[in-house]
């Protein structure tokens, strides 16, 4: 007796075979690791332009503000809240700039960066490295946007000017910790070193 495949019997019985039912379960767990690729592969996406539109915003703000954030600037914990300060402005009407120096918000970003710095032994050092590092790609990203002319000749959507003052000050910031650093390396204060 032939097997009529076009008989719905047939794909029934067929489907109930041990073999079959074990490949059509890796299927769906290959489908469902792929559903996952692309939800991470859109949720970077979506955390790279908030990045830049928090960017933005910042680029309006005082220095001090920049100074306070731009250490942290690279932690998810960081974008997150300059994500939901941003949207409460938006939602009230007020520019980012002032929303950031009410004493609520600037408070909370002191906390932030304090629990940041707290070192590899603090409450969230090494949930900070976890964020460093999978963000790496991401901030290689960023910072070849700001390349004068761009990658591959485009330009770049912002460009941020420096004054010799302030070009001054980040050396002279960047010499200063590194000294301290080294100092710290050279008397076996490991944490000092890395902080």
């Amino acid at each position: 007796m032939a097997k009529d495949v076009r008989n719905p019997e047939f794909w029934n019985k067929f489907l109930m075979r041990p073999e079959v039912e074990a490949v059509m379960r890796k299927k769906l767990k290959y489908e469902s690791y792929a559903e996952a690729a692309q939800k991470t592969k859109l949720d970077k996406a979506e955390r790279k332009q908030r990045r830049y539109d928090i960017m933005n915003e910042l680029m309006q703000c005082a220095t001090n503000v920049k100074h306070l954030i731009s250490p942290m600037f690279r932690y998810k914990i960081t974008q997150q809240y300059l994500w939901k300060v941003l949207c409460e402005a938006r939602q009230e009407g007020m520019l980012f700039c002032d929303k950031l120096r009410t004493p609520q918000v600037y408070h909370r970003l002191q906390s932030i960066k304090a629990e940041i710095t707290a070192g590899p032994y603090g409450v969230a050092g090494w949930q900070a490295e976890e964020e460093v590092e999978e963000d790496l790609m991401d901030k290689f990203v960023v910072e070849a946007d700001c390349i004068p002319g761009g990658i591959d000749g485009e330009a770049p959507d912002r460009k941020q000017v420096l004054d010799k003052r302030e070009i001054q000050g980040v050396l002279d910031f960047g010499q200063q910790i590194k000294s301290e650093g080294n100092e710290a390396f050279v008397n076996e204060n490991w944490e000092g070193a890395l902080t």
